[in-house]
């Protein structure tokens, strides 16, 4: 391979690496926030009744 070729190809794999990553930092987001609204939205459980 010559050098050029070699560094474009270097560069095109950290663009590529950067995308991936970039891509799973969002859905691992997206699902954080997904799970922090479904906590929000579920009801909470009644407070146990202690002198029944």
């Amino acid at each position: 391979m010559r050098p050029l070729k070699a560094s474009l190809f270097f560069i095109y794999c950290l663009a590529a690496l950067a995308a991936v990553g970039t891509a799973v930092s969002h859905l691992w987001q997206t699902a954080a926030a997904v799970r922090l609204e479904r906590a929000r939205l579920t009801p909470a459980a009644p407070a146990p009744d202690n002198n029944a």
